[in-house]
C-alpha cells in the first residue's frame, strides 16, 4: 500500500514568520500523513522555549498555522 507523504509549504513577508514557518516545516515536512497526524508540534515548540521570546501575536499566528495544519491532516 503507497503511503501519502505530507509536505507543505509557507512564506512571509516578515522574517520571525518566516522562521517559524521553517520550524514548522521541519517538523512535518516529508512526515506519512498518519505519522503527521499524530506528531504533537507544541510538545516539540516547548523545547525550544519560543513562547519566552516571541510575541503573543507570533504565537496566536503560530498556534491557527498548526490548527490548520492539523485540519488539513484529518481531512486527508
Amino acid at each position: 500500500m503507497d503511503q501519502k507523504i505530507f509536505s507543505f509549504k509557507g512564506d512571509s513577508d516578515a522574517m520571525i514568520v518566516r522562521g517559524l514557518i521553517k520550524i514548522l516545516t521541519t517538523i512535518y515536512n516529508e512526515t506519512e500523513v498518519q505519522e503527521a497526524s499524530n506528531i504533537d508540534p507544541y510538545k516539540k515548540l516547548e523545547l525550544l522555549n519560543l513562547k519566552e521570546h516571541i510575541s503573543s501575536q507570533r504565537s496566536n499566528g503560530l498556534n491557527s498555522i498548526i490548527l490548520k495544519i492539523k485540519e488539513f491532516l484529518t481531512n486527508s
